[in-house]
């Protein structure tokens, strides 16, 4: 479980830790991240859950996120393609 890992890093840093999170899974290990930077969220996982006052509003894997529709109805942001 890691929360917000790439808070305050340099985009070398993000990179590094998004990398890491991924050798982690590969291995077979579960991570629950929970992260503001959108792109690196979106890179990193598999499955997105939208949280809005504490309880989930919404659940989509990270290809329906990525095609935008949630991603701006939730975060009120366009995801660059």
């Amino acid at each position: 479980m890691m929360d917000e890992p790439s808070e305050g890093l340099s985009p070398l840093y993000v990179n590094i830790v998004r990398e890491a999170l991924v050798q982690i899974h590969q291995t077979g290990i579960a991570v629950l991240l929970v992260e503001q930077n959108l792109q690196m969220a979106l890179k990193t996982c598999q499955f997105v859950y939208f949280i809005e006052k504490g309880s989930a509003v919404h659940y989509c894997s990270v290809a329906q996120a990525s095609q935008g529709d949630a991603v701006h109805r939730y975060l009120g942001v366009n995801v660059r393609k």
